[in-house]
């Protein structure tokens, strides 16, 4: 695993390290994922635990935080760099890694920002959304190879996040958007470890045949996909166009 800073790598593997079970070994590294020599060494350093099977793709930043035509374009660029960057540069080390094997599972985290506006963190959303669409060409692409690319939405997680947002007042993050994080802050929000299982049920048996689907941790039946794997071949959980046929219009 990695994380931005060493406290937070060490941190981290104090609350991991009780869990391991006999015969596990764990590792965490310090590594911006927007930095292609940082992802390079983190895979390298876990090529030499074994074969690379599994990637979990969870590193991201809020961005700034208000109206969208007041964004700075630095603040914009490296929200994206990366959120979006990030996440394709991970993906690529993880491509090379698994394919020689032909087999792998590359999971990335995407949100709720993905599936519908937010406005005041329009940085977010967009990259956010992009990483869903990365997901799914990468996913047909990957077809070949054995792979399989799903994107998650975790929920409504009491993170760093939920800080910023606090932080930041409800004059930028918008009075509704900032209730809401106050009140995830003050009696909790979605179970995390929910989407940790989706992750582990992706990377395991469950998620055979299952590659180019956006889930959500909080609301889809995903321990049910087994049985619906010839149904998830189309467009079901994916971003499309929706034309006005779809919604009962004659109208084009």
């Amino acid at each position: 695993f990695c994380a931005r800073t060493a406290t937070d790598v060490a941190a981290t593997r104090g609350q991991l390290t009780a869990r391991l079970q006999p015969g596990q070994q764990l590792q965490g590294l310090t590594c911006d994922v927007s930095d292609p020599a940082d992802v390079a060494a983190l895979f390298a350093a876990g090529a030499r635990l074994g074969p690379v099977q599994a990637v979990v793709n969870n590193a991201g930043i809020l961005g700034p935080i208000g109206p969208t035509a007041d964004i700075a374009l630095g603040e914009w660029c490296r929200t994206l760099q990366v959120n979006l960057t990030g996440t394709l540069l991970i993906c690529q080390q993880a491509i090379r890694h698994m394919s020689p094997q032909r087999s792998g599972r590359i999971i990335n985290l995407s949100g709720g920002g993905a599936t519908s506006p937010m406005p005041r963190f329009a940085a977010y959303a967009a990259s956010k959304a992009a990483v869903v669409r990365l997901t799914e060409t990468l996913a047909e692409e990957c077809r070949e190879l054995g792979l399989t690319v799903n994107a998650i939405a975790p929920g409504a997680l009491r993170t760093r996040f939920t800080q910023q947002v606090l932080a930041a007042g409800p004059e930028l993050a918008g009075a509704a958007y900032h209730a809401k994080n106050r009140q995830w802050q003050e009696e909790g929000a979605a179970d995390p470890w929910r989407a940790a299982a989706l992750c582990v049920h992706l990377a395991g048996p469950g998620g055979d045949g299952i590659t180019g689907k956006l889930l959500s941790a909080q609301w889809d039946s995903w321990p049910d996909l087994a049985a619906h794997r010839d149904e998830l071949q189309g467009d079901i959980f994916t971003l499309r166009r929706i034309v006005p046929a779809d919604r009962g219009k004659s109208w084009t």
